[in-house]
């Protein structure tokens, strides 16, 4: 340390020394109109000895600030051992789940933390699950960058632990080059990739398939039995379909319209895809008797957007056979169409293990052919459905049941205790009788989304309740009256009310932190039925 203090004060003295020379030639010589002079040559020379100096001047205060910033004094943090410094990186990078849209961390993380200090370099460099996560939106031309990233990612993992998200967004960019440098991408990355997603964001009037050059980019170069989530997102597809093998067009799929055709045999194709355990599909799915359908824990079969031709449903039976081939299933999305088998006269399925089945794409009417299919165990179990649809413009009925009768049913041979409900209309008024009577008493949450609650008609006078208390009641876009709710509390205690920030006013809020131990606001875009997942910012609105 002494050795620096004094280069550090003869360093000071030569810098006075030279801004001491510099204004001196600033003060004393004119320039002329000559090149070439000596004076305007030694003045460009220092110039660019100026340029170097700053250069080592910079790389010293990154020498001396990283010193600084591994400190357990200055930086309580570093006294922590390199296990749990891992881990609270972990915990600031979060899990990352398998959104269906995708963005990119500001400021880039992990990178960040290799130059905090050497102690965190270290730390994260030697942390594989950190570099284990490659996202790829393709939005400009900038893709070239985040490939290459996503290339020195994979050089930091071992295999079968690197988790792959692709997105196209910008058909501009969308090159044979393209495509190139994502299959060299792959071919380099393949036997390290446990989870795909491919999304195409897209939206094209012509027959252009982007999500199959994702397709053909990767699927080669996936190693038989290392993938273990897929999905596969297309949210404009000019019509749904499915995706196979192209060996196998003529022979396992005459009667299935086949919009993505993978130049793989069947054999190759069942092997990359029979060891998935988590499988999500928008818009295009696999062969309803493909293997890919076995062994799953999360399956997700969901339809958005419009497309000119057709559309993709399920038989009944064919459902029962996935499930049945699906013993540990704990998470379940179901928004296709599901046609009731004549044939199909069997009991339900047992899932010991389902936690989460999300129904709310699927309206009322046909409840019946998919409800019946299952027989959840004594887990809890998160439900997400459609009210029962009625005409809007009628009036509403308070003896009528907010529930269609395959839901009341589900509810005795199941323990669901957080219940999700959406309204086709939102002129429709909510039954709040039929909301208290007919849900299970399991529930501790309910959320709400498109209703309208202004009506008190039967709570005043309303028999004891199954639902007797709440721990937390989300509305999501509906309209309400703060007397309708007070009512409502009155009747069945609520711990916790969630709205969405900005839909209400202060005065608004202040009311309801009057009546709920808690009110809670949500800035999130996200369903409400992530709303209690712990991964949503919200906050507690306090009175002033």
């Amino acid at each position: 340390m002494e050795e620096l203090l004094k280069t550090s004060k003869r360093l000071k003295s030569c810098l006075d020394e030279y801004l001491g020379a510099c204004s001196v030639i600033a003060t004393s010589h004119d320039l002329t109109g000559e090149r070439g002079t000596p004076l305007l040559n030694g003045i460009e020379q220092e110039l660019q000895t100026v340029a170097a100096y700053e250069t080592d001047i910079l790389n010293a205060n990154s020498i001396l600030a990283q010193k600084r910033n591994s400190s357990p004094a200055l930086v309580p943090i570093n006294a922590l051992s390199p296990e749990i410094l891992e881990w609270i990186f972990q915990l600031a990078y979060r899990s990352w789940l398998f959104n269906m849209d995708i963005r990119l961390p500001y400021p880039m993380f992990p990178e960040t933390l290799t130059h905090v200090c050497s102690r965190w370099r270290q730390v994260a460099l030697g942390s594989q699950s950190l570099w284990s996560r490659v996202n790829v939106p393709i939005f400009n031309r900038s893709y070239e960058l985040l490939i290459s990233r996503g290339e020195t990612f994979a050089s930091r993992v071992a295999p079968s632990v690197l988790d792959v998200h692709i997105l196209t967004a910008n058909r501009d960019v969308f090159t044979p080059y393209l495509h190139r440098k994502l299959d060299q991408f792959c071919a380099s990355s393949g036997a390290k990739i446990r989870s795909l997603q491919l999304t195409n964001g897209i939206k094209s009037a012509t027959y252009d398939l982007y999500l199959e050059s994702l397709i053909q980019a990767s699927f080669p170069h996936i190693v038989p039995g290392t993938l273990r989530h897929l999905g596969l997102v297309d949210y404009y597809p000019l019509r749904r379909g499915f995706v196979g093998s192209t060996e196998a067009i003529r022979y396992t799929y005459p009667f299935v319209r086949l919009e993505i055709s993978i130049k793989l045999s069947q054999r190759q194709l069942d092997e990359i895809l029979r060891p998935i355990q988590s499988l999500w599909l928008r818009n295009v799915f696999f062969s309803w008797e493909s293997p890919a359908y076995c062994g799953l824990v999360d399956l997700r079969l969901l339809i958005s957007g419009s497309s000119k031709y057709g559309d993709v449903s399920i038989e009944s039976s064919q459902l029962r056979e996935i499930l049945s081939a699906c013993p540990g299933l704990r998470t379940f999305y179901c928004h296709i169409e599901v046609k009731r088998s004549v044939m199909d006269v069997e009991g339900p399925v047992y899932l010991a293990d389902l936690e989460e089945l999300n129904l709310r794409q699927i309206t009322s009417e046909h409840h019946e052919s998919i409800l019946p299919l299952l027989l959840p165990g004594q887990k809890p179990l998160s439900l997400s459905i459609q009210a029962k649809w009625e005409n809007p413009y009628t009036e509403v009925d308070q003896d009528e049941n907010l529930f269609s009768t395959p839901v009341l049913d589900f509810f005795k041979r199941s323990n669901v205790t957080a219940l999700f409900i959406r309204n086709r209309s939102f002129s429709r008024g909510l039954w709040l009788k039929s909301l208290l009577m007919d849900s299970p008493a399991s529930v501790r949450i309910i959320g709400l989304q498109s209703f309208t609650l202004d009506d008190m008609t039967g709570l005043t006078n309303l028999e004891q309740p199954c639902l007797t208390r709440l721990d937390c009641l989300d509305l999501m876009s509906c309209y309400f009256k703060v007397e309708t709710l007070r009512e409502l509390a009155r009747v069945c205690p609520i711990q916790v009310l969630k709205l969405l920030v900005n839909t209400e006013k202060a005065q608004t809020l202040n009311e309801l932190a009057a009546i709920f131990p808690v009110v809670k606001c949500v800035d999130s875009s996200a369903s409400i039925e992530e709303w209690n997942s712990g991964e949503i910012w919200d906050w507690d609105w306090e009175l002033p």
